[in-house]
């Protein structure tokens, strides 16, 4: 089964549970490639896996904007379209239709030459930009709905996502959280849902052994996020501002990049806390493993948020977390048994949720020992790699006419193609 992924960067720093996917399907038999706007080869050098998997990069399509080869790719497209005359027809018809100028064309024409089984946009957003790709091709469409696609995309159009609706045969979640408001979003109730979590390889997340910490030392806090207003890092500096008066001796690290840097750094300058906080800027995946060993607690202050996977990536290497009640993460960590959730935008509840943790090492510890536990049994990246093949193959089945596909996750058996 030929599968095109279409994202806008490949790989990205923040998004690895896409290059997880990639090779997790890929390891399964999948035929997958990916279509983007641009291959980023300084990521790609920070991704181990990708590097020691080189045959990978001839899977990985990348096309550019307006650019020379750009160009070059679109009229060796052309031609290639050109042996299905219907099908290019079709393609430019519904083109015109969407009243689409030159804008996507080349990587819209680079999906129609693939003649996958399934496309799936990684997101939303990218499903609605390219909606129009379903009237020009006899081939479902399936799109991922993640949080900044509901929480955040188009909130002031009611009928933002409504071309697009109709055009995909199934949609993706995270989990409960994001179906409820894709359903709020125009979704319709009928339409086939799989909600599928993140995962998390827990081999590749070694905790320290033993992880421990002297009442005395200083309370290490990290945060992973990109620097942008949902993560709620206005909360997350003033919690940490408040535990100095509870005697703890706080110092607080944030790895991640992103629009709201400026902001940061002010606030972090307001608050007077440049001796305690550091910023990282943007690091490699290795870098946040060794953060996360190194680390005595994850904040994670969001205020929205679809579910975390560095929420998730703290509970394998056995850290526990202390994070807002913001859309996914309720459950993603297990209150008061993986780490504390409390109301978003309440830096008082952030505080006395760190402040018990970083004086009492032996409930650290157990909250570290359940959130690895957990991952380990609940979020196991063999089972989500299943679990998306079954989905695109009920998918392509139904298309074909070969089966049905059921709704809530429930796809039925998986048909090889």
């Amino acid at each position: 089964m030929r599968i095109a992924l279409v994202v806008d960067d490949f790989p990205s720093v923040s998004q690895t549970f896409i290059v997880d996917k990639v090779i997790g399907l890929l390891e399964r038999g999948a035929d997958v490639q990916v279509v983007c706007r641009r291959l980023d080869l300084v990521a790609w050098a920070g991704y181990p896996e990708l590097a020691a998997r080189p045959e990978i990069r001839a899977r990985v399509h990348a096309v550019p904007g307006r650019s020379p080869r750009s160009f070059a790719l679109l009229a060796t497209d052309a031609v290639r379209a050109a042996a299905h005359p219907s099908t290019l027809t079709q393609f430019l018809a519904a083109r015109a239709r969407a009243a689409r100028g030159s804008s996507g064309l080349g990587i819209e024409m680079h999906i129609l030459t693939l003649r996958p089984d399934v496309v799936h946009f990684e997101f939303g957003w990218l499903a609605k930009t390219h909606g129009h790709l379903a009237d020009a091709m006899d081939v479902p469409m399936t799109a991922s709905f993640r949080g900044a696609d509901l929480n955040y995309f188009g909130l002031d159009d009611d009928s933002y996502y409504e071309p697009v609706w109709s055009r995909l045969a199934a949609i993706h979640c995270l989990g409960d959280d994001l179906w409820t408001r894709a359903l709020r979003r125009g979704c319709p109730p009928e339409m086939p849902v799989a909600r599928i979590p993140p995962a998390v390889d827990i081999d590749a997340y070694r905790p320290p052994a033993p992880r421990r910490r002297s009442i005395g030392d200083p309370f290490r806090v990290l945060t992973v996020a990109r620097l942008h207003w949902k993560k709620g890092f206005e909360h997350g500096l003033e919690a940490v501002r408040r535990l100095p008066e509870s005697g703890i001796d706080v110092r607080y690290r944030i790895a991640g990049s992103g629009p709201h840097l400026p902001a940061v750094e002010a606030l972090i300058a307001d608050l007077g806390l440049q001796d305690r906080v550091e910023l990282l800027g943007s690091v490699s995946r290795q870098h946040v493993r060794d953060e996360l060993a190194a680390a005595d607690i994850l904040l994670h202050p969001a205020t929205s948020e679809g579910f975390g996977n560095a929420v998730l990536e703290a509970q394998a290497m056995e850290l526990p977390v202390v994070t807002s009640d913001a859309d996914g993460l309720p459950a993603n960590v297990q209150h008061g048994t993986t780490g504390y959730v409390v109301p978003r935008r309440d830096p008082g509840a952030l505080a006395d949720a760190m402040t018990a943790i970083a004086t009492d090492p032996d409930l650290a510890r157990r909250l570290g020992q359940a959130g690895r536990l957990r991952v380990g049994t609940q979020f196991r990246p063999t089972e989500q790699i299943s679990a998306f093949l079954d989905f695109y193959a009920a998918v392509a089945d139904r298309a074909a006419g070969a089966g049905q596909l059921g709704r809530s996750g429930q796809f039925g058996a998986r048909t090889k193609r």
